[in-house]
């Protein structure tokens, strides 16, 4: 399966101190600024503890380079910024609401003091902490997250993904100013005026159209458009993707309608011809499809799986010569997912 990318501003050469990686400051110029890895790139990274996890294969030598390095101090500022999943030339955070890096863990109620379960004891009642579950994510949550993980199976999103990013590599290349763009992605569409940069403005909003994106975060890390509500009392800016699903107008002479009146508003639209290049994505949340909510989770598991596994093996490819199987367990282990769940995820190689 696919990779991924993305960067920020680069440090004047005679700063004293500049913004460090998670916006502490530097002693002196940012020491992995002009790292190649990250040098006006798309950095992805991956939970410290999954790289604790990995690096018990690698030897002490392996561990000390400058590569692994990099990663171990790029995980660590990612992870103390909620909702960050990698940088952009090393400084600017990328962040996706979607991608569950981690596992979700039971949580526990608080522990009251003694004198409250001595209280409620005389009171015969029982407030001993109990296990319970997290509540599970809503709905369209995971449904954005699955077809984002749908989106990086399908051949035709790819190769017109890769074509964008292809395009973009060589516009930094050839216009340094792009490289210090914060929101590089986001501000393509106002640079539509600008010749040099057009073609690649237009492929981008084209891309984002058809696939029914709010945008990509940076390669490889699409972020679909949401259920959107307008309020037609109030002036609200229509969203991108306005041509691309079901408006309702409810007059509010009706009040709130049932959820079962609701339902039947939207299998009225439902009839009407679908996108060819969608028509899988919607076979899957047919309401017929039995195997709706086990597919909704694969796919949502697959954009973190692979999300990972691209950029371990991209970045550290000949470390694991011969351990991808072992690579394979120890995030199936992370993802609290049977490894055979993992080898059919993830590509053979």
């Amino acid at each position: 399966m696919p990779t991924q990318r993305k960067s920020a501003t680069s440090p004047s050469a005679g700063a004293a101190s500049t913004p460090g990686i998670a916006g502490k400051p530097a002693a002196g110029p940012n020491r992995w600024q002009d790292h190649p890895l990250v040098h006006s790139r798309y950095f992805h990274t991956v939970p410290i503890n999954l790289l604790d996890e990995v690096e018990v294969m690698f030897d002490v030598a392996y561990r000390q380079q400058p590569e692994w390095q990099l990663e171990r101090r790029l995980s660590k500022a990612a992870g103390r910024q909620p909702g960050t999943v990698g940088f952009w030339n090393a400084s600017h955070p990328l962040k996706h609401p979607l991608l569950l890096l981690e596992p979700r863990q039971p949580q526990e109620d608080p522990v009251p003091d003694i004198d409250a379960i001595v209280e409620a004891a005389r009171r015969g009642m029982n407030i001993i902490p109990r296990h319970r579950h997290q509540r599970p994510l809503p709905m369209h949550y995971m449904i954005a997250a699955a077809y984002c993980g749908w989106l990086l199976t399908r051949d035709e999103f790819l190769r017109e993904h890769d074509r964008v990013v292809d395009q973009l590599k060589m516009a930094i290349d050839t216009n340094s100013g792009l490289a210090s763009t914060p929101d590089l992605l986001d501000t393509l569409p106002g640079h539509m005026s600008d010749p040099a940069i057009a073609p690649l403005a237009k492929d981008y909003q084209s891309l984002c159209t058809k696939w029914r994106l709010d945008r990509l975060v940076s390669p490889h890390l699409p972020l679909p458009a949401a259920p959107t509500s307008i309020s037609l009392a109030d002036p609200t800016p229509i969203h991108r993707q306005f041509t691309a699903g079901t408006m309702m107008h409810i007059p509010d002479i009706y009040g709130h309608l049932t959820a079962q009146q609701v339902a039947d508003l939207q299998q009225q639209t439902a009839s009407l011809p679908q996108p060819e290049h969608l028509r899988d994505w919607h076979q899957i949340l047919s309401p017929g499809n039995r195997n709706r909510g086990k597919q909704i989770d694969r796919y949502a598991r697959l954009f973190a799986l692979l999300h990972v596994w691209r950029a371990l093996r991209h970045r550290h490819g000949p470390a694991f010569h011969r351990k991808t199987g072992w690579l394979k367990s120890v995030i199936a282990e992370h993802f609290s997912i049977k490894p055979a769940t993992v080898r059919r995820n993830l590509p053979v190689t």
